[in-house]
């Protein structure tokens, strides 16, 4: 999927936060940026070397007490090899 495809598609919700893992900003971390401060959302971008990396990310809980949601998440762990 190429950069203009993959942001017809994205939808940020607002306020919600988004994390990109990357070896360097590049223009989808332009293109996102955009996307959310319009959305009122926050993108966290993640810098990592290629050669000794390793990134560990953790399970985690939203409660939205707006919504009647609770959302979980199982997410992983990698290094070298990603």
């Amino acid at each position: 999927m190429d950069l203009k495809q993959f942001l017809e598609l994205f939808n940020p919700l607002p306020g919600n936060c988004y994390l990109q893992v990357t070896t360097k900003p590049d223009a989808t971390t332009k293109a996102l940026e955009a996307l959310l401060k319009d959305a009122d959302g926050e993108l966290r971008v993640v810098l990592y070397d290629e050669d000794d990396a390793l990134f560990r990310s953790p399970n985690y809980i939203d409660v939205l007490p707006q919504y009647d949601l609770v959302m979980a998440k199982k997410l992983h762990m990698w290094g070298n090899g990603l």
